[in-house]
């Protein structure tokens, strides 16, 4: 039986909820969309591919820029017609609500909701994680 761990470490929020437009530039001059935003990374849409391993820039746009640096982890096809992409960046530092311009963003949390070695073997013989 396989166990569905949660990769996420933050909390995430539409760009509605903060002071950030939807449309973002992810640089060199890409445009995209803002499917998300957690402190540790973002989901975002783009009609061009997102090289996984990448260094990246995204520029968040408002009522001022904010510049996250960070990777690309990964990328994915999300449509065909027309073509677009659903590509996830982690950025190189966690960032504070502050920065973000947001109080729905939250603090990352110090550990990682990964299940220990009992909760695993309760789940795989209960079919429930504790």
């Amino acid at each position: 039986m396989t166990v569905s761990l949660e990769r996420r470490r933050g909390s995430r929020v539409a760009p509605e909820h903060t002071p950030w437009a939807r449309a973002a530039i992810l640089r060199p001059d890409q445009d995209v969309a803002i499917i998300d935003l957690s402190p540790g990374g973002a989901l975002i849409e783009s009609s061009l591919r997102m090289k996984p391993g990448a260094r990246a820039e995204l520029q968040l746009l408002g009522p001022s820029r904010c510049v996250l640096r960070g990777r690309i982890d990964r990328c994915r096809v999300v449509a065909i017609e027309p073509l677009q992409y659903e590509g996830a960046i982690i950025f190189d530092e966690p960032c504070e609500s502050g920065r973000m311009g947001s109080e729905y963003l939250l603090p990352m949390p110090t550990t990682v909701g990964v299940p220990t070695r009992e909760e695993t073997t309760q789940y795989e013989t209960s079919g429930r994680l504790a």
